[in-house]
């Protein structure tokens, strides 16, 4: 996506949120700003760069984000349907750009060896968590699902260098420990 000034000010704008939040001073509306700030500003670059998908999967991340940071209890599951329609996006993105094969990476070892540990992390992962769910169980194993199906959609998409596919283990891994 092209920087023009603009967009280097978006970018500027997301980077100092992130800063600004992690430092954990903030009052408790301001906090939920900056956190809502750090992915609306990349949303907002993805639509000027008209790539509209992008834009909404990025838009519905940052409305999970303040949706959790405003009542964790009370909109968890609003917060996480928000995230989950966003890795429904990515996925569909990943699947477009594998199936026009632009400049796609060929499927290493590694790379499937990928595919094949994300589904047995999960599942792992799922029945260590399964105990504590109680009611949520079926949004969060059905959320689980698609952050799966997107990181996996993510490594077949083929993009030639490994910051997409490694994002989308970070988020895989960051949900993971919350």
């Amino acid at each position: 996506m092209p920087l023009d000034s603009s967009n280097r000010v978006l970018l500027g704008v997301s980077v100092g949120a992130a800063l600004i939040y992690l430092t954990g001073w903030l009052p408790f509306s301001a906090e939920v700003l900056a956190k809502g700030l750090t992915v609306s500003t990349l949303a907002a670059i993805a639509f000027r760069s008209r790539q509209p998908l992008l834009g909404l999967a990025l838009s519905c991340g940052s409305l999970g984000d303040v949706l959790l940071d405003l009542d964790p209890r009370r909109l968890f599951v609003f917060g996480l349907g928000a995230f989950l329609l966003g890795h429904l996006t990515y996925i569909t993105l990943f699947v477009r750009r594998r199936l026009s094969m632009q400049d796609s990476a060929p499927l290493t070892a590694p790379r499937l060896a990928t595919v094949a540990l994300l589904p047995a992390y999960i599942v792992v992962f799922s029945w260590w968590l399964t105990p504590s769910l109680g009611a949520l169980a079926v949004p969060v194993y059905a959320y689980m699902g698609a952050i799966t199906l997107m990181a996996i959609s993510a490594v077949y998409a083929g993009f030639r260098r490994p910051w997409v596919v490694a994002g989308a283990i970070c988020f895989v891994a960051s949900d993971s420990i919350l």
